[in-house]
């Protein structure tokens, strides 16, 4: 529906909870580098991670843009 200006829309509350208890073990990350460097694509992440962390093959990775990563159980 439009109110004013903005589009809204309702959500039902369980379908909330539902999605809401999808994600509830998820991480998000931010991967800082020094200036100018390039953010890292998921593969080239997985192979710095992967020896500081033994459990990561059990996550999946997916980029959100500018260095945001969210790992998903």
């Amino acid at each position: 529906m439009i109110k004013g200006d903005k589009i809204s829309t309702t959500i039902r509350k369980n379908e909330y909870q539902a999605r809401l208890e999808t994600c509830k073990h998820n991480l998000h990350a931010r991967v800082i580098w020094p200036k100018g460097y390039s953010p890292l694509i998921v593969v080239a992440l997985c192979s710095k991670l992967s020896p500081i962390w033994k459990y990561l093959g059990r996550w999946g990775i997916t980029s959100l843009g500018k260095g945001l990563y969210e790992f998903i159980p």
